[in-house]
């Protein structure tokens, strides 16, 4: 009987037991049934046709297709005035654009209009650049009541001017001249000129002080000029200065044993 008892309490403790346990089957039978439910609505969903999305990738191209070439060439203008530069400075330059920097001689061309101002004694001396177009340039050189216009052409390794009067000079600008027949080379880096009057580059890298300030790299050439009845030479300097053209200027007159020089330098620049 006791054992009985004992037996009792323990079965309907299993039993509970036993409840609980088919209560959270039951549960889980509900919850897997849910899952189906929805997995079989995603596959549904999935199975049914779908707008196609437009990629705008291939929107873009396909809109592109269309264009002629000479469309695609007006968006690029830039290639043909990269090449256009790079040309603006040769021995045949008729451009328009500014002069380029670091091209040999034409480093030694002043390259905006200016005003140097020069000292020869007590007389004042004014070389005005009034206009540099592309390796052409137009300077006034005025001497008390006397102007003098000059053109000039610059390329890398000659300087010559093309045009030098002190009459007829009206309306006379870098594009409508009367040019010489015979324009004179005033600088030859290759020293080409021949003759007896022919301009030589005698130096290239003289630090000269001027009034106006001290320059490194000036440019020198001389010409040297004999009397065939005196014998007597006169001898021309002209100094040139990076990006501001002639600073200095000399004339040496012998004769036997006397010289004479006179001297014009820059000294000011406005």
């Amino acid at each position: 009987m006791k054992k009985l008892l004992a037996i009792v309490p323990l079965i309907l403790v299993l039993a509970a037991c036993s409840d609980k346990n088919s209560f959270k089957f039951n549960d889980i039978d509900k919850e897997s049934g849910n899952t189906e439910e929805v997995n079989k609505e995603q596959e549904t969903a999935s199975t049914e046709p779908k707008e196609e999305e437009k990629d705008p990738k291939v929107t873009e191209e396909e809109s592109t297709e269309g264009e002629t070439t000479e469309n695609i060439e007006e968006k690029n203008p830039d290639e043909s005035a990269d090449e256009a530069e790079e040309d603006s400075v040769t021995d045949s330059t008729q451009g328009e654009k500014e002069v380029v920097a670091n091209k040999g001689l034409v480093e030694y061309m002043p390259k905006r209009a200016m005003k140097k101002i020069f000292l020869l004694e007590e007389f004042e001396i004014v070389r005005e650049v009034k206009s540099v177009k592309a390796n052409r340039m137009l300077e006034s050189i005025t001497f008390g009541d006397v102007e003098t216009i000059q053109i000039s052409e610059w390329t890398p390794t000659k300087l010559t001017m093309l045009f030098n009067n002190s009459e007829d000079t009206d309306g006379v600008t870098i594009d409508k001249f009367e040019a010489t027949s015979a324009p004179e080379v005033y600088i030859d880096m290759l020293n080409e000129q021949k003759g007896s009057q022919a301009w030589k580059v005698v130096k290239d890298d003289l630090d000269l002080k001027v009034p106006a300030g001290t320059y490194k790299d000036v440019l020198v050439i001389e010409q040297t000029i004999t009397s065939e009845t005196s014998k007597q030479q006169t001898i021309s300097r002209f100094y040139f200065a990076k990006g501001l053209g002639v600073i200095k200027e000399e004339v040496i007159t012998k004769n036997g044993d006397k010289e004479e020089a006179s001297v014009m330098e820059m000294n000011r620049i406005e």
